[in-house]
């Protein structure tokens, strides 16, 4: 009786410690920036006077990460003349609460034909422990609906930074 008892507790205990090493599984804590694929613009063909929209277009989301601060800045310039009009946006947000793709919108003047060029910065604060992302790239295609490119260019334990350019012709 003895011998079947300390069988049942050894295999009561082999069974235990099976079912903690399965529940011990490594929790990932890396925290990444997202990968951009450029920005859309909304008309993708806008004329003088319209608003226009330009959205940060992430192919892939971040993971772990807390706060980020988006700052857009907007030059308009006719016949590369001084500046007309700039406008700057900043917009901050807890990421993973809402990880959508950032916007910001620019009214274009009346009755100009000229140049905007938007820059965009993405500082983002991480959650978990930092990692170098891949970069993201240039897709400056407008048949596609998308205009310059947007890429990582900083990180460390703490933070990781995005930025990108784009521009494009308004016609009248």
């Amino acid at each position: 009786m003895k011998k079947k008892f300390a069988l049942w507790g050894i295999g009561m205990l082999a069974g235990l410690f099976a079912v903690l090493l399965t529940g011990c599984e490594e929790e990932d804590h890396e925290s990444y920036v997202p990968v951009f694929e450029g920005f859309s613009v909304y008309p993708n063909q806008p004329v003088s006077g319209d608003s226009v929209v330009f959205e940060a277009v992430q192919s892939q989301i971040g993971h772990l990460l807390y706060k980020a601060v988006y700052t857009w800045n907007f030059t308009y310039t006719v016949n590369g003349q001084e500046d007309l009009v700039t406008k700057t946006v900043t917009q901050q947000v807890v990421y993973d609460a809402n990880p959508a793709n950032p916007k910001a919108g620019f009214r274009l003047p009346e009755a100009t034909t000229g140049q905007l060029v938007v820059t965009f910065s993405a500082e983002y604060s991480y959650s978990g422990q930092g990692r170098q992302s891949t970069s993201g790239g240039t897709y400056d295609n407008p048949s596609i609906g998308r205009y310059g490119s947007i890429q990582q260019v900083q990180s460390s334990q703490l933070f990781g930074v995005c930025r990108g350019r784009a521009s494009l012709t308004v016609r009248r």
